[in-house]
């Protein structure tokens, strides 16, 4: 490291420095959500003829009869059933969805034709009314929804449907809840209704076993969904109000991080990342193909704007670009949006991503500061270079106990010394002039001075002589003096 020797020109001086800051090229240096675990089974009916369980967990889906592709709700596509009763899902049944002493169903639901139905079934979990009953969710008389347990402790809904609009839907049932909050119903994102229940768990009379029904209520009531339905979900544990909410903003892929891109690199958040950084990712369980929007402007990249658009359609196992040099100190933001193969092509937006490019310098610090004038030991030398007076904003204060006062000595020019560990290729130095309250009457501050520097002490090279700005004698005082060093090496 280097040396940098600041000298005052010679002459009867008393000097006066508050301090400066030197800096060297240097190299590198969200709610939580529910706990996803409790997700038993999620079916984003994002396929009308393979649909598929995206829990941790899956289980077998079937289509029986003939559904189609709709757009769904989060910019994800749902699953439009006709309102026949041939027409649903059928969820083999498994340990995981029954007997839980806590319970959510959650969905998106968009209505379609109510009126022409005695009810329609969203999710269902029986074999007949009574018959292996565990839990069902649907709407019923006054086109109200109703949702229930072991066939009772049914709670409805508030709100009245309506015919082509979108509802999201959760029904929370906790065993342990404190009497009436065992059951609760909420209609896009609002608790409706709430009561009691006398139910342990969500188990089906009859020793239960039945299948989970999507669409119906079992397989021969007569309640088939007409509309469209979406992002279903079956939880074993009791939601929260904040959780709901959630769900009515994010996919459940976004949460398990499956659809979505993830593991950014640079990290979310990165600092100090290297100019010439490339951006990684991991593909999302489902992508076919990639588009990747990236740039110094949050509001481009979040609305996916053409200007931010740097890749688009990259192949699956393509998982990296390549951004070329970027610039010093700027925050960049990214995001990955995942696209599905055929037949849909569904855009799964990726989350909004950022890092910080290093910057072009680093401050040095352990920097022993010393001089040859007379000076108070509540005043010395180190103040200059210890931060004293300075705040978060790099502003400093008033008060002399912050700065360096020193005298000349007889016969010889002022010096100030700042010796480092090691040396370091410096790339600037910054100068905050003393800055008393009175200073614009005192002109106490240093102003022209001679800068030379070493790499060992020995042998000195001058930078050249510097002009010192004065200090402004306020309380928002930053450093108005650059002195440019250029990557010299310094000591």
């Amino acid at each position: 490291m280097s040396t940098s020797k600041c000298v005052e020109t010679a002459g009867e001086t008393k000097g006066y420095w508050v301090c400066l800051l030197l800096l060297f090229l240097g190299g590198p240096l969200l709610a939580a959500g529910p706990d996803t675990t409790g997700l038993v089974l999620y079916l984003p009916m994002e396929n009308a003829q393979n649909p598929i369980d995206a829990s941790g967990d899956p289980t077998t889906v079937t289509v029986l009869g003939t559904l189609s592709l709709a757009d769904g709700q989060l910019g994800t596509r749902g699953l439009a059933f006709n309102g026949n009763p041939a027409n649903r899902l059928e969820i083999a049944h498994a340990p995981k969805l029954e007997g839980m002493s806590a319970l959510t169903i959650e969905a998106w639901a968009y209505p379609q034709n109510i009126a022409s139905h005695e009810g329609m079934a969203i999710v269902s979990k029986r074999i007949a009314n009574q018959n292996g009953d565990a839990y069902n969710l649907f709407i019923w008389t006054g086109q109200i929804i109703e949702a229930r347990v072991n066939a009772g402790g049914a709670v409805n809904s508030t709100t009245v449907l309506q015919n082509d609009n979108w509802y999201h839907i959760a029904y929370v049932f906790d065993a342990q809840a404190a009497a009436g909050e065992k059951a609760k119903l909420y209609v896009n994102g609002v608790l409706e209704d709430s009561g009691d229940h006398t139910a342990t768990a969500a188990q089906g009379s009859n020793g239960g076993g039945a299948p989970v029904w999507i669409g119906e209520l079992d397989s021969a009531r007569g309640f088939p969904w007409d509309g469209i339905l979406d992002e279903i979900g079956i939880w074993d544990i009791a939601l929260t109000g904040d959780d709901v909410n959630l769900l009515m903003s994010k996919t459940k892929m976004q949460l398990l991080n499956k659809g979505a891109a993830s593991n950014p690199t640079p990290a979310d958040g990165a600092e100090d990342v290297l100019r010439t950084t490339d951006l990684g990712w991991t593909a999302g369980e489902f992508a076919a193909t990639h588009n990747v929007y990236f740039g110094p402007s949050p509001e481009d990249v979040n609305a996916a704007r053409p200007t931010a658009l740097i890749a688009e359609g990259l192949g699956r196992d393509v998982t990296g670009v390549d951004v070329g040099a970027l610039d010093f100190g700027q925050i960049y933001y990214w995001r990955v949006d995942e696209v599905n193969g055929a037949p849909d092509f569904a855009v799964l937006e990726g989350d909004l991503w950022s890092f910080t490019v290093e910057p072009i310098a680093y401050p040095v610090t352990g920097i022993v500061a010393t001089s040859n004038g007379d000076f108070d030991a509540a005043a010395g030398p180190e103040n200059t270079i210890d931060g004293s007076g300075l705040n978060a904003a790099d502003q400093h204060s008033t008060e002399a106990g912050d700065m360096w006062v020193a005298y000349a000595p007889d016969e010889e020019p002022l010096y100030l010394q700042y010796e480092f560990d090691r040396i370091y290729k410096l790339h600037e130095m910054l100068v905050w002039n003393y800055n008393v309250q009175f200073e614009l009457l005192l002109g106490f501050g240093l102003k022209d001075v001679t800068v030379e520097y070493s790499v060992d002490g020995e042998e000195w090279t001058a930078l050249g002589d510097f002009t010192f700005s004065q200090a402004t004698a306020k309380a928002t005082y930053e450093a108005n003096t650059t002195v440019p060093f250029n990557g010299a090496p310094v000591k």
